[in-house]
């Protein structure tokens, strides 16, 4: 079985994040169904928030593929950006 990274952003606060999550993955059930191996962030088992901050989504994007694990949690950066402000989430996802 293969894997891929996939990714999402999130504009929101950071104690809202884990809601927003779980709301993102209940529709990806919904679209993909409940079986596995779909690529999606519904594969990961759960999502990390780390303290991390970038000044643009392409460094996010980098750190993010460098720093996650197929079947572990997903990760959250956030990415701070001329007046932009969100959380950049990704994992490495089963496929």
């Amino acid at each position: 079985m293969g894997a891929n990274f996939s990714e999402e952003k999130f504009k929101c606060k950071r104690k809202d994040l884990h809601k927003l999550f779980k709301k993102y993955v209940r529709q990806l059930y919904y679209e993909y169904g409940h079986s596995g191996y779909s690529g999606t962030l519904k594969e990961c088992s759960g999502l990390k928030i780390t303290d991390e901050v970038f000044d643009n989504e392409n460094k996010g994007y980098e750190w993010l593929e460098d720093n996650t694990e197929k079947w572990e949690a997903a990760k959250a950066v956030r990415i701070k950006n001329d007046g932009e402000d969100y959380w950049l989430v990704g994992g490495i996802c089963s496929s």
